[in-house]
């Protein structure tokens, strides 16, 4: 009986390891070709993290040093234009490195322009500055010389303006500076940022922190991509990439309250005093500081320049017939009312240029200017900055 019993259990161990034998082979298999594709390739990158050197400390996020190549997608926002490459270089301190305008002069005027992804633009010819810089330079003639600087990164704010020009100022000493802001600057000084700022004793904005969701993100790669095995990592990574921060992303989002940075403009301006109260009264306290730094710190300009630019929903109304308000323009006015800075709103410019198709001036499915709007904004700014220059060659 116990030799019968004993046989049994032997028979039993066979066949659970027989079945296991497809398994194993399949799994070997995986675990192969996982190190196959990653030698050859890679077709999904299990060895190396993302570069997370695009996060600040100091500034939330910058463009890390090197080219950058994006590719316009998708059809239903770029049409005709779907598929066209664009590449930017930046230097150590994300500024970007021009391709088609002097980096360096031996005498002239320096502008320093700050802004977000309407700022940034696509690739040197297709941005405000570049524009502006073609315009002046026009006008000017030969003889006149300048840098035109673009920082300008998508998101940006001016909860970064302030430690971004604390930086800078100093550096660079510009002559002028060139500020734009939107309607997305005020949501994004509140629900992105107001919790990540750094104040000093005075309260001025020092620096904007990483934001939890992109650190882990970066972060949780360390781990996924850790175990000696590929098939292991690709599991891990999966999870990590499709579950698991985007559920983090969810509840910190949650926990802040996140909404759209549009949101305060999409009501009426009655509901937006009521409703986001807190929000405009942190925008102003933001431009306040940025207007400071402009108007009157060590490293001040001799010239500054806000501008700010419609969007789309200012000039069309929507399906119930609403056009956005203009809380943030009023804020901006105000503030900068008290400060020798000259603001520019070139929405009724703009409106002008646009005439009854402002929709063909921004690209559909999306908030931003199209190349031909951004031509026009460009115009707009580059006439501002002219008479700037002229005024002070008057005086010299």
């Amino acid at each position: 009986m116990k030799d019968r019993s004993k046989r049994r259990r032997l028979s039993r161990r066979r066949i659970i390891l027989f079945s296991l034998i497809p398994t194993l082979a399949v799994v070997f298999g995986i675990e192969l070709a996982l190190r196959v594709q990653q030698a050859v390739g890679p077709f999904y990158e299990l060895a190396t993290p993302p570069d997370a050197s695009n996060l600040s400390t100091n500034l939330n996020h910058l463009k890390a040093p090197g080219k950058h190549v994006r590719t316009l997608v998708p059809e239903s926002v770029y049409g005709t234009h779907t598929g066209i490459s664009i590449e930017d270089e930046y230097d150590d301190r994300g500024i970007r490195i021009n391709r088609l305008r002097p980096n360096e002069i031996k005498d002239g005027s320096v502008v320093l322009f700050l802004g977000d992804s309407f700022m940034e633009g696509y690739g040197e010819e297709n941005t405000l500055p570049h524009i502006a810089y073609d315009y002046v330079s026009t006008n000017m003639g030969t003889n006149w010389q300048a840098v035109f600087i673009n920082t300008g990164i998508s998101s940006y704010s001016p909860s970064i303006f302030v430690p971004l020009l604390n930086s800078l100022l100093p550096e660079i000493e510009p002559d002028i500076v060139v500020v734009a802001i939107d309607e997305t600057d005020l949501g994004d000084d509140y629900f992105r940022y107001r919790n990540l700022c750094h104040t000093n004793e005075q309260g001025r904005i020092v620096a904007v922190d990483v934001s939890p969701p992109n650190k882990y993100f970066y972060d949780g790669f360390e781990h996924a991509l850790s175990s000696p095995f590929y098939i292991v990592r690709l599991i891990r990574k999966l999870h990590h990439t499709r579950v698991a921060s985007k559920a983090f992303t969810a509840r910190y989002r949650a926990e802040t309250k996140f909404e759209s940075p549009l949101n305060p403009a999409r009501v009426s301006a009655e509901v937006a005093e009521k409703q986001y109260s807190e929000a405009i009264k942190n925008f102003r306290r933001t431009v306040t500081q940025l207007c400071e730094l402009l108007a009157s710190s060590d490293h001040a300009p001799a010239h500054a320049l806000i501008f700010r630019h419609p969007h789309l929903g200012h000039l069309q109304p929507d399906a119930n017939g609403r056009t956005w308000n203009h809380i943030s323009r009023d804020v901006i006015k105000d503030v900068t009312s008290g400060f020798e800075i000259e603001f520019h709103d070139v929405e009724p410019d703009l409106k002008k240029v646009f005439g009854d198709r402002p929709a063909d001036y921004y690209w559909p499915n999306d908030m931003h200017f199209n190349f031909k709007g951004i031509e026009m904004y460009g115009h707009l700014m580059g006439a501002a900055l002219l008479r700037v220059f002229r005024d002070a060659d008057e005086v010299q």
